[in-house]
């Protein structure tokens, strides 16, 4: 091999570590979530099948800079008021529901009709749901609802539902 080659071969390979090691620095960023509140698992038996949800919450603290967007009329103004940018802090917590049913021995999906959430007493999928919402509930963790909030809040969260059936078709 000549000179050029080993030299443009080197240059590739140093290109590609480069950008594997930024996909792997960028993906070390993701936000982190913990796990807020674990409810446990919901199971009713029937013959030698079962239909069962567990359930849990996570909170991640997400912190944003808002620019100020008062608009000052002249440049000298804009230059000597300009203020920091603000910093506001929220709080997102994620519903997850992961399905612990089980039909002819196999571990199945469950559905669920009906599912109204309430924080603190509070139902806050009223507006979006009047009636509750039917949601397909995979044996990996399903997100199911999304709540925010400016404060971090002692939430009480609490899931109900009118009824919940295995899926006899979709085996694991």
């Amino acid at each position: 091999m000549n000179r050029r080659v080993k030299r443009r071969i080197t240059r590739i390979v140093i290109i590609i570590l480069v950008l594997l090691s930024m996909v792997v620095l960028l993906n070390g960023q993701t936000p982190i979530k913990r796990i807020y509140e674990d409810y446990g698992t919901w199971v009713v038996e029937t013959d030698n099948n079962q239909i069962g949800v567990a359930a849990y919450t996570t909170v991640e603290r997400i912190t944003e800079f808002v620019e100020d967007d008062f608009n000052y009329s002249n440049a000298y103004a804009q230059k000597k008021l300009k203020k920091e940018p603000k910093r506001i802090v929220r709080y997102k917590y994620d519903l997850y529901l992961a399905s612990e049913s089980i039909y002819n021995g196999d571990s199945t999906g469950t559905w669920m009709y009906g599912i109204r959430i309430f924080a603190s007493g509070v139902e806050i999928s009223k507006e979006q749901y009047p009636d509750g919402f039917m949601e397909f509930i995979s044996i990996e963790p399903t997100l199911i609802y999304t709540h925010e909030t400016g404060y971090p809040e002692n939430i009480n969260f609490e899931i109900k539902w009118d009824k919940a059936a295995y899926e006899p078709r979709l085996l694991k």
